[in-house]
């Protein structure tokens, strides 16, 4: 075991020491935290509902408020600079343990500070654990019994640092519109975003059967679109016959729910979802097409394309009226297997929910920042980048190296380029990004107009597409930001391909 790993025995223990090991993976590996997290879990079923609750609070927690950790953990160190520079398990451990001890008011001090101690002392040395106890007993002596909600919103914000906050300040416009976006996202409650299949049931028809299946579920309508259900106290509900059998709903995010709602897809048209992910959003766009027309989807890691037919398949939407193929391509280069597919003339719709840095969802993957810290360099390298369908599943070995090698707006751009020779003449592009920089959103809106030389203008959506989408996604620009429209961060604009 060297320095940098986690023992065996950490990943079939304790809900503690199972977050350890999850935490220093992502640390050290760039593991993405949901997918480790999910697979540690499996790998748990006798693990109680409660330890599963504490273990995804202590992975996700202390990914939120690291850096202050640190700092609370550094300031009671007899050495200066000792906590960055030690054994980074040992410091995964102390971070779990001054999470309790901080900012979680049921857990008993003395459990939090024993179960790191027995850790260090079965795993490290003798003298690490007599360190880890002293430190930590000290870190206990600043233990809040109240208000842990608040203190946990300020750690986090806290925890962001300096270039974020830059670049937040410049996309909104002022340093007091980006700390208020930070603390909108780190203060909303804890749910899971449903999309109803409407090709099968109402909003109001899958509410009811959630609050029947599940008594202690909070089950609210959202709040921009009108597929979107908000639910939490439900446990996982991909484990219910609702999902599973009956396909009634996708968990989709209520922002990225509204960038298929943008796109205006009507039945019978041809679409290409240029970055399709594990399929949410191609499954939102066949829904909107009702099942017929064109749609194809593309995606840089062919395990991730292979998913989207699972999804269609499971929400009833692979009908013969629908022509659907999914591929793995590098669009960067060019569209790979489909280039045999595309219609003549082009497709009426092409959506590009690009990679970014995805510092809109920072949230529900504060992961992001710790491979945003190990890349250097802001908008460092597509390895931190997001797309809003990458919550729980790992790239290919082969795609992550490639993309660790190319910057996240060439990257971008090269996506860009493919897309526009595939939109035909009086046909739509929509680019969407899950970020709110302005390099990202703005920036790469001026870009594109200024390479296509006025082949594309800006484009409201109105008229027969625009029935069916809320007026706040009309524009041509749209930024959706978690303290005015309660969503994840998101930018996207649309524009007309002139005919």
């Amino acid at each position: 075991m060297t320095a940098k790993s986690a023992p065996r025995r950490a990943r079939t223990g304790t809900a503690r020491d199972r977050a350890a090991d999850i935490l220093l993976r992502v640390e050290t590996e760039g593991s993405f935290a949901a997918a480790a997290l999910a697979a540690a879990l499996d790998r748990a079923p006798a693990l109680s509902p409660q330890d599963r609750a504490l273990c995804t609070e202590l992975v996700y927690g202390v990914l939120r408020t690291a850096p202050a950790l640190d700092a609370r953990l550094a300031a009671h160190a007899t050495k200066p600079g000792s906590i960055a520079t030690m054994d980074p398990y040992a410091r995964c451990v102390l971070r779990v343990a001054a999470y309790q001890l901080l900012l979680l008011e049921r857990i008993p001090p003395s459990a939090a500070v024993n179960a790191a101690v027995d850790a260090i002392n079965k795993d490290r040395s003798k003298g690490l654990s007599g360190f880890v106890n002293a430190l930590l007993r000290k870190v206990a002596s600043e233990r809040a019994e109240r208000e842990c909600a608040s203190r946990r919103l300020a750690f986090a914000v806290e925890s962001i640092d300096g270039s974020v906050r830059d670049e937040l300040a410049q996309a909104l416009g002022s340093a007091s519109d980006a700390e208020s976006v930070l603390r909108a996202m780190f203060s909303r409650r804890p749910a899971t975003d449903l999309r109803v299949e409407g090709t099968r049931c109402t909003r109001e028809e899958l509410a009811k059967m959630i609050r029947e299946a599940r008594p202690d579920a909070d089950v609210r309508d959202g709040a921009l679109s009108p597929w979107a259900l908000s639910v939490s106290g439900a446990g996982d509900l991909r484990t219910s016959e609702l999902y599973r059998e009956r396909g009634l709903f996708s968990v989709q995010e209520e922002g990225a729910q509204a960038i298929a709602l943008a796109s205006g897809a009507q039945p019978g048209t041809r679409v290409f979802d240029a970055c399709a992910g594990r399929g949410g959003k191609s499954a939102a766009l066949a829904s909107m097409m009702g099942g017929t027309g064109l749609l194809h989807a593309a995606d840089a890691f062919p395990e991730k394309a292979a998913r989207g037919r699972e999804e269609l398949e499971r929400l009833g939407l692979l009908r013969p009226s629908l022509s659907y193929v999914a591929v793995g391509a590098d669009l960067t280069v060019g569209v790979g297997a489909l280039k045999t597919c595309v219609p003549e003339g082009g497709y009426d719709l092409v959506l590009v929910d690009a990679p970014c840095s995805g510092l809109g969802t920072l949230a529900r993957r504060p992961d992001i920042l710790a491979r945003r810290a190990a890349a250097k360099t802001p908008l460092a390298s597509a390895a931190v980048a997001a797309t809003t369908d990458d919550s729980d599943e790992l790239p290919s070995r082969e795609g992550s190296a490639r993309a660790s090698r190319v910057a996240i707006d060439e990257l971008q751009r090269g996506i860009l380029r493919t897309s526009a020779t595939l939109v035909r003449p009086g046909a739509t592009l929509l680019y969407a990004v899950c970020t709110l920089t302005a390099r990202e959103g703005v920036g790469m809106r001026e870009w594109f107009l200024s390479e296509t030389q006025g082949a594309f203008e800006p484009m409201e959506l109105e008229g027969e597409r625009a029935v069916m989408v809320p007026e706040r996604l009309r524009p041509a620009i749209v930024t959706l930001r978690p303290d005015r429209d309660g969503t994840d961060g998101f930018v996207f604009w649309r524009v007309r391909r002139r005919a």
